[in-house]
């Protein structure tokens, strides 16, 4: 019997003990789950550079200014973007928020924003990925929190911060974990 459950349209929180410093404090939105591996975008860590640094051909868009944050580790020539613009495209991860990485989803989020519609969009440069059965194995060390995704933290909130935020967003014994230091051992 198969006991697969996908986590797409979740969040997964780093552990305070994860210490991979790809990962460490992150938030990832999940994108796709199967039983042949996994793709997220970390949400959390804004890069130092603007979208029209990274792409001078949106200079006059109105995207130009935004931060461009890093999505993973992989393909980090690659841009992502997570959106909430209904009539854009890409694919629905859980109600109203929307993932994709062609370059006719970017013109159309861009043709959109210049009409005046009151949509949020997050350029990423990356993604990160699992491997068939890699992202369960750190699920049963306990690498990951699992938490719903929250379209205000994924498309609004700035910085790194998210992290804390996340877990403080789940309460409880999630909120005191926000307090631990970056390295546990040190406590």
């Amino acid at each position: 019997m198969n006991m697969f459950e996908s986590l797409s349209g979740k969040v997964l929180i780093a552990g305070p003990s994860l210490q991979d410093p790809n990962f460490q404090r992150t938030v990832i939105v999940m994108c796709e789950h199967t039983e042949e591996g996994a793709l997220g975008i970390v949400y959390n860590r804004p890069s130092p550079i603007t979208v029209s640094e990274a792409m001078p051909a949106l200079v006059t868009s109105s995207l130009a200014g935004s931060r461009l944050f890093l999505g993973g580790p992989v393909q980090t020539d690659s841009l992502f973007v997570i959106h909430d613009d209904e009539n854009a495209g890409g694919e629905e991860l859980s109600s109203g928020v929307f993932f994709g990485g062609d370059p006719q989803l970017l013109g159309a989020l861009i043709a959109h924003l210049g009409q005046g519609r009151g949509i949020h969009v997050r350029i990423f440069a990356g993604y990160s990925g699992w491997g068939a059965g890699q992202l369960e194995f750190e699920m049963s060390q306990g690498a990951w929190i699992v938490a719903p995704l929250d379209p205000e933290q994924v498309l609004v909130a700035e910085g790194e911060d998210g992290w804390r935020q996340a877990l403080v967003d789940l309460g409880g014994r999630y909120a005191v974990l926000a307090q631990a230091p970056i390295d546990p051992r040190l406590n």
